[in-house]
């Protein structure tokens, strides 16, 4: 009778084991089937699923430098992002990171989070200003995504938390 019971907690206690390292594993993370990257003046665009899900999760001033998106305004196909910074830093380089992502809302929607990296600095009350110019046909010929033409793209702040003001900013082609 004792083997008996002592069999059954050691089944009950396998189990036990087994579901709950069944639940805490890890799950790997989806890698990108088609990354790449476009060099442009004054910032790279990235598009990586796995930088992209980094950025809306970690978005900070410790993720990112900090930078204000002073305005975002579509002309045809560009897509002007005017960003102000911290001015000291020896240099500076912003990343707009897109994870290929298209929501199936209407209009489609995307999303692009622009982070900024810089070295070198020292405190300065001075400001620089830069524009970035993301050019969607572009964008969509080497995604392969037409829907992107008429898609409203939402520029994220990746130094600021979402509920920040001007956190992101919403551009449509009818902007």
């Amino acid at each position: 009778m004792k083997t008996i019971r002592d069999l059954k907690l050691l089944l009950l206690l396998v189990l036990y084991l087994g579901a709950t390292s069944a639940c805490t594993k890890d799950v790997p993370e989806a890698a990108d089937p088609s990354p790449f990257t476009l060099e442009k003046e004054g910032y790279s665009l990235l598009k990586d699923m796995t930088l992209s899900l980094e950025a809306q999760t970690d978005r900070s001033e410790s993720y990112s430098q900090p930078f204000e998106i002073e305005d975002v305004e579509r002309e045809g196909d560009l897509i002007h992002i005017r960003v102000v910074f911290p001015s000291g830093c020896s240099e500076n380089r912003f990343e707009i990171i897109w994870d290929g992502k298209i929501m199936e809302t209407h209009p489609v929607q995307t999303r692009l989070f622009v982070k900024r990296t810089a070295s070198g600095c020292s405190p300065s009350q001075a400001e620089e200003h830069l524009l970035l110019t993301v050019d969607v046909k572009e964008l969509a010929e080497k995604s392969g995504s037409d829907q992107l033409i008429d898609a409203v793209f939402i520029i994220s702040n990746a130094s600021k938390k979402p509920q920040m003001t001007d956190a992101d900013i919403p551009v449509s082609s009818n902007s």
